[in-house]
């Protein structure tokens, strides 16, 4: 009996190993599979997790770096358990990209950093850091972890980030609410009300099952390489991880499909009433930070739960850090409570100032990621942060621990962290390049000028070099000089031809040359359609040289992109002003003032229109 069975479960292994293989090669031949990145599964309910036991040499770009996780899909850089032993204070990171750290070793991160600081500084307790970063993860997938896995840490503390430039890709649809609704307060204004929010990732817990299954499977890694039915099978069950929006959900309401609704999308302020209290005049642009701000006090209300306190980083970009561009404070997510165990730290200014001071750099070249030196001064920075506002246990006097930065050892302490990657920089020569930032920011335009060209002999093709070029000149009041510069950066295309086109119509405007600023101008509003902004600067030009039907005419295009812009209203009230208008210019600083009232400027502006008209 048991070698009839034996028999038949033999033939129908036979029959499926027959059939795979017959199936692996018709794929091969007709509909064959690329090998892709599969260092990824899913778990916690989250879509996205490092696979477990993984030691893999990846490049980044051209930077090798060695991937090792543990058994709980972690990128730790020591065992870790979940049992916490008695007087051991631990930290949980929890993070996205930044965290999960592309380009330097499981040793070169902020989490190992700031362990080896917290035994290093603190000899009086006994400090755990655990890594919990994983590349694509944002806030609903940091609660979504902290909730379902990293609470069996019990961290005594939570590092979290939000990273400047992720509002872009910042996915509304993450987030939920019991209640969600909306009552016009004018034409231009509305209050939305919130109840209950939440996350909902949305992740199909069949499909993340089956997907574990797979890559579970004895032989996995040597069959992923070569069977195409492999890949075929893995592919489609990553393609239909995720649950698709469902509109006609009744039992919660979805951010994204609620801000979509026409009627929403023409207001240009709002009023937010939640269950952390009120937010009042808000502008269009700003909404997807105070969405966040308020989905952020949901996640440190589970931090509080845990009986955790909370460290929230605000990371800069490269170009922020370098001083290239900045966003605005008020883009920026803020907490809307006060609340003891939370507190945050802005890194830009600090990295900034840094990285003015210092030769070596802080992020990959053209990447977010931070250099292993990048990882050491942010954990650093948010050590002294920790330690001035008394969030860990120290018995140590204060002074004696917060880290000195403009120590002489400071710069070759953070420095010798790059010593793996120095020869590739060098090689890359992008030290030239940072070298000429550096300086440009420092107003020493010389050597600026002498180590952004010496970059440029090596890569000719670089528009971000040209750009600066062309910025030093300008800043220097020599517009002619500059225009060479930005119309080399703007024949080399690039995802800033827009903003190239507007700094050459600036340019070319102060160099006396109104024709060709007016051309580069209009040009940028025909690459960039959608920019309230590029409507606005040939608005300017067109008021500056009195063509004001002209101006009124871009600006009010302007305004439909971007309603209650006050920048481009006030430029609108002006306008009517120089026209003689005198009721319309009234009319839109009255619009000003109804959207924000504490605006002193359009008052005062107002109030002298208005005596003008008497």
């Amino acid at each position: 009996m048991i070698a009839k069975l034996f028999k038949t479960l033999a033939f129908l292994f036979f029959i499926i190993l027959i059939s795979a293989i017959g199936v692996d090669f018709w794929l091969q031949a007709f509909q064959p599979q690329p090998i892709f990145s599969n260092l990824d599964t899913s778990q916690f309910g989250n879509a996205t997790a490092f696979r477990t036991n993984l030691e893999q040499e990846i490049e980044f770009k051209d930077f090798s770096f060695t991937l090792k996780t543990d058994n709980r899909h972690l990128r730790t850089f020591r065992k870790v358990d979940y049992e916490k032993a008695d007087g051991v204070y631990r930290v949980l990171c929890i993070g996205g990209s930044i965290f999960a750290a592309s380009g330097v070793n499981n040793d070169e991160t902020l989490s190992y950093f700031l362990e080896q600081i917290l035994k290093e500084k603190i000899k009086t307790k006994q400090f755990e850091v655990v890594n919990a970063g994983k590349n694509l993860w944002e806030l609903a997938e940091f609660f979504t972890f902290l909730k379902n896995e990293g609470k069996k840490y019990s961290p005594d503390l939570v590092v979290v980030y939000h990273h400047t430039g992720e509002l872009g890709t910042f996915d509304l649809s993450e987030i939920v609410a019991d209640e969600l609704s909306l009552k016009k307060l004018s034409k231009e204004k509305g209050q939305v009300s919130i109840k209950g929010i939440n996350f909902d990732i949305r992740v199909r817990s069949v499909n993340a099952t089956l997907l574990n299954f797979v890559q579970n499977f004895p032989g996995y890694d040597f069959f992923f390489p070569r069977s195409h039915l492999t890949r075929y099978t893995e592919k489609s069950l990553r393609e239909k991880l995720i649950h698709p929006l469902d509109p006609n959900n009744e039992s919660q309401k979805n951010f994204k499909l609620f801000f979509e609704q026409p009627s929403i999308k023409q207001l240009s302020h709002f009023n937010f009433d939640t269950p952390y209290g009120k937010i009042e005049n808000i502008s269009k642009n700003r909404l997807e930070t105070i969405i966040y701000s308020i989905a952020f006090e949901k996640f440190s209300d589970l931090v509080e739960s845990l009986g955790a306190k909370l460290l929230a980083l605000i990371v800069p970009s490269r170009d922020e850090i370098l001083g290239a561009s900045l966003l605005p404070q008020e883009l920026k997510p803020a907490p809307i409570r006060n609340k003891p165990n939370v507190i945050w730290l802005d890194l830009t200014e600090p990295l900034k100032k840094l990285q003015k001071s210092y030769f070596f750099p802080f992020n990959f070249p053209q990447k977010i990621h931070w250099t292993p030196a990048g990882h050491q001064i942010a954990a650093y920075l948010g050590f002294n942060q920790l330690v001035s506002s008394n969030f860990i246990p120290f018995e140590e006097h204060s002074k004696n621990l917060v880290f000195d930065f403009s120590s002489p050892n400071a710069s070759e302490i953070f420095e010798s962290s790059n010593n793996r990657i120095q020869s590739t920089l060098e090689q890359s020569k992008y030290l030239d390049y940072l070298k000429g930032i550096i300086y440009k920011n420092r107003k020493d335009y010389e050597q600026a000028i002498k180590f952004l060209l010496a970059y440029l002999n090596h890569y000719p093709d670089d528009p971000e070099s040209f750009v600066h070029l062309g910025e030093i000149y300008l800043d220097q009041k020599q517009p002619r000089k500059a225009i060479p510069y930005f119309l080399k950066a703007f024949s080399l295309k690039n995802s800033k031809g827009s903003e190239i086109a507007v700094l050459l119509g600036n340019s070319f405007y102060l160099s006396g040359q109104l024709r060709e600023a007016e051309r580069y101008l209009r040009q940028a509003v025909n690459m960039d359609s959608n920019s309230y902004k590029n409507r606005y600067f040939l608005g300017n030009f067109l008021f500056f040289t009195k063509r004001y039907e002209e101006a009124i005419t871009q600006f009010e295009e302007s305004l439909e992109l971007n309603p209650g812009e006050n920048l481009v209203l006030e430029a609108l009230g002006g306008t009517y002003f120089k026209l003689g208008n005198l009721n319309k210019a009234i009319e839109i600083f009255k619009k000003i003032l109804k959207i924000d009232t504490q605006n002193q400027a359009a008052l005062a502006t107002l109030e002298f229109i208005q005596k003008q008209a008497e």
